[in-house]
């Protein structure tokens, strides 16, 4: 817990704001100070009928609010543990102001952690542009994979680049936290939306560094080699099916009661199915159409198929599996039936202050009690000549995990420091070709993790050549692992469980993100864990967590998008739900669990005691969207969509560009920026003075967007966002895959590196989103062969004799290459 912690926030913007809520939810005291006339936040959309915002009120839960004096924020400053703050260049904190400030807090208290969140970062070539949630989401690679491939690309329901970059400020902060608890020294924490963003793409960077391939829109399908992979209709709405591997396909006919699709050679692989998803399309939906999602859910969730409904805002609140958690937090100041999401899981995160959001400076006179007049509690660091070490150098993480959130996590602690070691079955990385290409599956091997592989027709090999050892080839999953080391190790056999019991016994965590009751059936459950070690932190990464009636239902990412009812909040306007480019929520389980472990690590370390945390990547994705669940609550109304527009802004929208599906991204903050954008396009329909008021601009936005795309169709998106940054007017290209590998401000600040691989060779992967001023995250070493390190691990970490190693290598308890 990050009790004892004492959190000064004044950013004013969602990303700081957010990153101060889980400090607060982790129990620190965290004193939101804010200006006379109370934060922007205060008047941000979503309104509730009483005229509060309902973003304020979920972003303030757990906080006191101060108006401080600016000698006392100084004062309070100095006796803070961590300090958050936001660039803002449309109200004059350009990253110059808020760095200097920062700084200065940092030479009167050298233990301080000083995190910002921005846009784009505090160095680089667009540091000091302008920006919005439409503009950070199209700079960072996700308009242009999301909507329909014959439409404008689609922003997010809701502002999630900025609660990705406070979540990612969250991880930075607590990171940095620990360094300052075991060294004295404080450092600058800078974290960037487009940076968190591009470090978050599923495999969009992968396929442009490998093949050079660029990634595009495809609705709700998938966009590469699976179907059913999306959101499809049925009787009462919609559902989103799962279908990615051969046991999947197989229980998908099983449930549908159509078993001749399994000798079909249409369907016979994933992309087969891909490629004849029409004419698969045209068999399953009348049975879709027939059923309600209730029925359709429970059916293949009982063959193994991850499904679920696509609910909206409003019925994810009636949703059992989240009620059964006790996942919402009742706000009776708000009215009888209003809620919010509380904490995204369960363990050390607790939240200690009270639940509702302050009131206007309701804490000011506490806070000021608490000062010491002309003292200062922090004590300067011991001098050192050596920089400090990475924060999690001496940790050891022991991995066991599939796809994305669970190995997110596992790299994150990696390229902060830990020893990760990452266990795998022999079979695990079926996820590509034989040179014969024949698909390499070892469905038997995935009995412990009860998932098979998937068999992509390609991969994502370099140059598209699955070379000679293709499960040492996939970018997708090296892009994962870097950093790690790799065991590969047959849980199934005895002998194999009694080295996972003697790693445990040398470990500090052990992460997972398989079903509950995965690790429960091989005997490792949290009391048999804890009893090898008993100072053990273990962290539990399902989809919907370990306890609750759907606690081992297979999910992935767009499984837990529908069913958050964030799903249905982005989408044409007039139209129906429209599922992510990526799959979102992985990104957001793994962050939030890589927050949870450094919490969950320092409580271990306060405590000497073993550490349980239970997350819910369900309700991880929830909690960036607790402004949509108040105000729904409050309304019984879920939001509608809303297309790329905002609910305060006008205009707002994507445009068309010269080439082949160029869009540009803009934003009209303020009149003044209007009669800049209008000045430049020099349309005459645009010089009615009318449209210096907001409200109508907003009552003829259809009007304006055409005139704004005329203007736009035969320019250059990179052009007209510079003309129009110029101008005072936030703007920015919608960047493909291919322009964000090759773009010169991620390059600049180190979020394209190269990482050498002993049999993929030198390929570029996103860097590291958090930048630290006095630990950087400079080492990225390439992603461990196949039981690379098994030797090492077993030999020279935990005593095992060469004739034993050898042993269990003429078992196949270990390996470095797939059983064939």
């Amino acid at each position: 817990m990050a009790g004892g912690v004492t959190v000064v926030e004044l950013g004013g913007g969602v990303a700081s704001a957010y990153c101060g809520r889980l400090l607060a939810g982790a129990g620190a005291d965290v004193v939101t100070c804010e200006p006379a006339g109370g934060s922007p936040l205060r008047s941000s959309h979503p309104l509730l009928p009483d005229g509060r915002s309902a973003l304020f009120e979920y972003l303030g839960m757990y906080k006191r609010s101060a108006v401080l004096a600016d000698g006392d924020l100084d004062r309070i400053v100095e006796m803070a543990d961590i300090v958050i703050d936001e660039v803002d260049v449309e109200a004059g904190k350009t990253p110059a102001v808020v760095e200097a400030r920062l700084q200065r807090f940092r030479s009167r208290n050298p233990r301080l952690v000083a995190v910002v969140c921005s846009p784009f970062g505090l160095t680089g070539p667009y540091a000091d542009r302008r920006s919005s949630d439409l503009v950070d989401w199209a700079m960072s690679g996700y308009s242009a994979i999301t909507g329909d491939p014959d439409r404008e690309p689609l922003q997010a329901g809701g502002p999630w680049c900025a609660y990705v970059n406070g979540l990612t400020a969250s991880v930075g902060a607590m990171a940095a936290l620990r360094t300052a608890e075991h060294t004295g020294q404080g450092q600058l924490v800078d974290v960037a939306a487009m940076d968190a963003m591009t470090a978050l793409h599923q495999w969009s960077i992968v396929l442009a560094t490998h093949q050079g391939v660029r990634k595009r829109r495809s609705g709700n399908r998938h966009a590469e080699s699976f179907h059913p992979l999306g959101i499809l209709p049925c009787k009462d709405g919609a559902v989103c099916i799962a279908v990615s591997s051969p046991a999947q396909w197989e229980g998908f006919c099983l449930a549908l009661e159509m078993p001749e699709l399994l000798d079909d050679d249409r369907f016979a692989t994933g992309g087969d199915r891909f490629d004849n998803a029409a004419e698969l399309d045209a068999i399953i939906l009348p049975w879709l159409l027939e059923r309600p999602r209730r029925e359709i859910v429970e059916r293949l969730q009982e063959c193994n198929v991850p499904t679920s409904p696509v609910l909206d805002v409003l019925s994810v609140q009636d949703d059992e599996q989240l009620a059964d958690r006790g996942f919402w937090q009742p706000l009776p100041h708000l009215g009888e039936d209003v809620v919010a999401p509380s904490l995204p899981v369960r363990g050390p995160i607790v939240g200690q202050g009270r639940s509702r959001a302050p009131e206007l400076g309701e804490d000011t006179e506490t806070v000021l009690a608490d000062l010491a007049p002309g003292e200062t509690s922090v004590p300067s660091p011991t001098p050192s000549i050596a920089p400090p070490p990475l924060p999690l150098e001496g940790v050891r993480v022991v991995e066991l995990s599939i796809a994305w959130a669970g190995p997110l996590a596992a790299r994150f602690c990696a390229d902060l420091g830990a020893d990760v070691v990452r266990v795998e079955h022999p079979g695990a990385r079926g996820n590509g070709l034989r040179p014969d290409g024949s698909p390499m599956r070892a469905p038997e091997g995935w009995r412990w993790g009860e998932l098979p592989p998937p068999a992509y027709r390609a991969g994502i090999f370099p140059d598209a050549d699955p070379g000679e050892r293709p499960w040492n080839r996939n970018g997708p999953f090296n892009k994962m692992q870097r950093n790690k080391r790799s065991l590969a190790l047959d849980l199934q056999d005895e002998s194999g469980r009694e080295v996972f019991r003697r790693l445990l016994a040398e470990a500090d965590i052990l992460l997972d993100n398989y079903r509950p009751r995965a690790l429960d059936r091989l005997g490792f459950d949290f009391e048999a864990v804890s009893a090898i070690n008993p100072r053990i932190v273990r962290i539990s990464m399902s989809g919907y967590g370990s306890t609750g009636p759907y606690r081992d239902r297979g999910s992935w990412g767009p499984i837990l998008e529908a069913h958050s009812g964030l799903a249905a909040t982005t989408g044409y306007e007039g139209g129906g739900p429209v599922k992510q480019g990526a799959a979102f929520p992985d990104g957001i389980g793994g962050l939030t669990g890589t927050f949870a472990l450094l919490d969950a690590l320092r409580e271990r370390d306060r405590t000497g005691r073993p550490v349980y945390v239970n997350l819910s990547q369900l309700e991880s994705y929830v909690s960036i969207g607790g402004e949509f669940v108040i105000a729904t609550s409050a309304s019984a109304e879920p939001p509608e969509r809303r297309g790329n527009r905002s609910l305060a802004l006008a205009p707002q929208g994507v445009y068309p560009c010269r080439g082949d599906d160029n869009w540009v991204a803009i934003t009209v903050h303020s009149d003044d920026a209007w009669k800049a954008l209008a000045a430049l396009i020099e349309n005459p329909a645009l010089a009615d003075p009318a449209l210096h008021r907001e409200a109508e601009r907003r009552r003829r936005h259809d009007a304006i967007d055409a005139e704004i795309a005329a203007w736009t169709a035969d320019r250059d998106a990179h052009e007209v966002a510079e003309l129009l940054q110029e101008a005072g007017v936030a703007a920015g290209p919608a960047l493909s895959n291919l322009e964000m590998v090759a773009d010169p401000h991620l390059r600049a600040r180190n979020m394209i590196v190269p990482i050498d691989h002993p049999d993929a060779g030198r390929r570029e992967f996103p860097g590291f989103p958090i930048h630290l001023s006095e630990t950087p995250v400079e080492r990225f070493a390439g992603a461990p062969t196949l039981g690379q390190h098994n030797e090492a691990i077993l030999c020279d970490l935990l005593g095992y004799s060469g004739d034993e190693y050898t042993a269990l290598l003429s078992a196949g308890v270990i390996a470095d290459s797939p059983p064939r």
